[in-house]
């Protein structure tokens, strides 16, 4: 008995002294980026990474054209800028210098990002041609959609789905197609139907 009473003893003094000399816990930290707009956050994001082969720009005006083009910019190891409609803000344009991309991919059509501003895209470019800006757009947000999974991601294993009609979903969803696996991320339609059938050729579950 008294080796079993031993035993549980220095048993009990082996634990206490593993919990006075455990680690204590860091408490989390928060690391806040931002900007003085929207467009000046995209810029403040973007100073976070080095010089990279492709840079994303969308509108910041809506959001389902960003929305698709986050994963994809992450799949390419870039960042995502945001811009107005007609004109670059001096804070993207700053961090366009930086970065030398050799090429810029627009989201979008010429409703959201304009003609002129794909043309002052080309001279941040290594190359400075107009061939090195490349627009993913189609007819609406959800073909947009799926031609930047396309052009991103070609054929993958899974396919992230939510629907286009509001921003909520998407946004949590977006931060599930990773650089490391590879996966798209398509805007759909409410029933879902049009671009699931459309794209299913394109997965290989």
């Amino acid at each position: 008995m008294q080796r079993v009473l031993s035993g549980l003893v220095a048993a009990l003094l082996l634990l206490a002294t593993a919990v006075v000399v455990a680690p204590v816990a860091q408490a989390a930290s928060a690391d806040r980026i931002s900007g003085a707009d929207r467009y000046a956050t995209s810029a403040a994001i973007a100073a976070r990474f080095d010089p990279t082969p492709t840079v994303w720009v969308a509108s910041g005006a809506d959001f389902p054209d960003a929305l698709s083009a986050a994963p994809a910019a992450v799949a390419q190891g870039g960042p995502l800028l945001l811009t107005a409609p007609g004109s670059l803000s001096a804070a993207v344009k700053t961090q366009l210098s930086r970065l030398r991309p050799a090429t810029i991919v627009v989201a979008g059509g010429t409703g959201a990002v304009s003609v002129s501003v794909a043309k002052e895209l080309s001279a941040f470019t290594t190359s400075k041609s107009a061939s090195s800006v490349v627009r993913m757009a189609g007819a609406d947000r959800y073909a947009t959609s799926r031609a930047i999974a396309d052009y991103a991601f070609g054929t993958t294993p899974t396919a992230y789905v939510t629907s286009g009609e509001g921003w909520a979903d998407a946004l949590s969803a977006g931060a599930g197609p990773t650089r490391a696996q590879f996966l798209s991320f398509i805007l759909t339609y409410p029933d879902g139907a049009t671009i699931i059938t459309g794209k299913r050729s394109k997965c290989a579950p």
